[in-house]
């Protein structure tokens, strides 16, 4: 879009032809009013999850199925590398469905599945788990469709947000030590527009005084 489609730029349209379909969006506020014509904010938000105006942004569901992600905590087990701190381990969930029309093979059944990632009970760790918790209530961690691990088709398989799957081993086995996990952990996430908390609130107050 090259300028924004308000409802005020175009009042004189909408008196022609009163049918129009305006949608406000939930980020408009007494100031900036974000209203739009309904067809160019879908397309503006499929190209660009954010609101053209005050740049709010709506993060588009990802792919994953229907699950559940639990966590628990293990005192007297290690990742290798973090002797003594404890171990962060994540379970994730998945019955068996029906794929959606957002997955590769809409109508067509899946097999579920059950995940298990680990993290060292340390400050890295606990924020690694809130960041891979956001991912997962956005559908970033998993998808469905084909495994080249197991030469399968309408599996679910891991996203693009990697996750450590074993204690030990090193990266080569998806495991620990990995000095570099957290910041390649925060990188992946901020491709998906996932961020902690600190940062969000950070990044709003910019978009805030920039819009003032």
């Amino acid at each position: 879009m090259d300028d924004p489609l308000t409802l005020d730029n175009f009042l004189e349209t909408i008196e022609e032809d009163p049918s129009i379909d305006i949608v406000q969006l939930p980020c408009a506020t007494t100031k900036v009013k974000c209203n739009f014509f309904k067809v160019n904010i879908v397309q503006s938000l499929m190209s660009k999850p954010e609101c053209p105006l005050c740049h709010t942004y709506y993060p588009i569901p990802g792919t994953q199925p229907s699950g559940t992600m639990t966590t628990k905590v293990y005192p007297d087990k290690n990742c290798q590398g973090y002797y003594g701190d404890g171990v962060i381990e994540i379970v994730f969930n998945f019955p068996s469905g029906t794929q959606g029309p957002n997955h590769r093979n809409p109508g067509t059944s899946f097999s579920g599945t059950t995940r298990y990632a680990y993290l060292p009970h340390v400050d890295d760790g606990k924020l690694a788990v809130k960041l891979l918790e956001k991912a997962f209530q956005r559908g970033e961690l998993f998808t469905v469709g084909r495994s080249l691990t197991n030469n399968s088709d309408n599996v679910v398989t891991f996203g693009s947000i990697h996750l450590k799957t074993a204690v030990g081993g090193g990266p080569q086995a998806h495991g620990w030590p990995d000095n570099t996990y957290f910041s390649r952990l925060q990188a992946e996430c901020a491709a998906k527009m996932i961020f902690h908390d600190d940062q969000e609130d950070e990044m709003m107050g910019w978009l805030n005084k920039k819009d003032k």
